[in-house]
């Protein structure tokens, strides 16, 4: 491990790499000196969150600058300053694929990210009058609703895996006909996000409701008839294309490293948001 650590000293970058590694780790500097402690907490147990500008976290709140351009991905991760809500529209890719069913609409509206990590925007629309969220006006104390997700890739890879989880955002108007969901996606293997061709199943959709939660009178109800006409329903889409814009930074070092009883080279590193 000594003579992998030292062959590392050895690293040969080109003038334009050092310049973007550069720009990279100043706006991350220049970040972190803007962020209050709580902030900075977040980012620590954040885990796989998007980074924007390669220094600040994607906390899963609404920010304010975010909040006076839209919804969706751009509300989801935190921009908290005009760089960094560039950064983001930038790497924001429409998808705009929808199918309805029984008057229900499921929407993959776009996505951001890299070929690591990627994230998808999921929104759900009931019928018009239908008060989704407003836990309430259901005769209920609180309530959620669970979105299954299975996604295919276009080539399966024996080698890799991959993983993904749906995520309920929370609802800004809970007496309106709409949720949204995020699908955070995971890849560890040769297989890209970016670029790459996926299928999504996404169904069935399941509500979970209770009352006097948190004592002993608790009593949970789940596949009200709220959901009923949708709950055993999967939508389908096909060929769903990441076409996430681009924006590391790619170095071709082509250095030996010890490995093993022999040597191997480095021909390629990559630094993503």
């Amino acid at each position: 491990m000594a003579d992998l650590n030292h062959s590392f000293d050895h690293f040969a970058f080109t003038s334009e790499e050092k310049e973007q590694l550069t720009d990279r780790l100043r706006q991350a500097a220049e970040q972190e000196e803007r962020m209050k402690e709580p902030t900075k907490r977040i980012i620590r147990h954040t885990g796989h969150r998007l980074l924007i500008g390669a220094g600040a976290a994607a906390a899963l709140t609404m920010g304010a600058l975010a909040a006076t351009v839209g919804g969706g991905l751009l509300g989801y991760f935190e921009a908290r300053t005009p760089e960094d809500q560039s950064a983001l529209e930038n790497g924001i890719y429409r998808l705009d694929r929808s199918e309805s069913w029984n008057g229900w609409t499921v929407a993959l509206t776009d996505c951001v990210g890299d070929n690591a990590n990627s994230y998808v925007w999921v929104e759900v629309t009931a019928p018009e009058g239908t008060a989704l969220g407003d836990a309430a006006a259901l005769g209920y104390d609180s309530g959620y609703f669970d979105l299954d997700a299975k996604i295919k890739p276009e080539r399966e890879d024996p080698a890799g895996s991959w993983g993904w989880q749906v995520l309920e955002v929370e609802d800004p108007e809970p007496g309106d006909n709409r949720l949204s969901f995020c699908i955070e996606m995971d890849v560890y293997s040769a297989q890209q996000l970016a670029g790459g061709q996926w299928d999504f199943s996404i169904g069935p959709l399941r509500d979970v409701w209770f009352t006097d939660p948190g004592t002993d009178q608790a009593v949970r109800y789940e596949d009200t008839q709220l959901t009923q006409a949708v709950r055993d329903h999967v939508w389908q889409f096909s060929d769903v294309r990441l076409d996430i814009p681009d924006q590391s930074v790619q170095c071709a070092p082509q250095i030996e490293v010890p490995y093993l009883d022999g040597t191997a080279t480095l021909t390629r590193l990559e630094i993503t948001p």
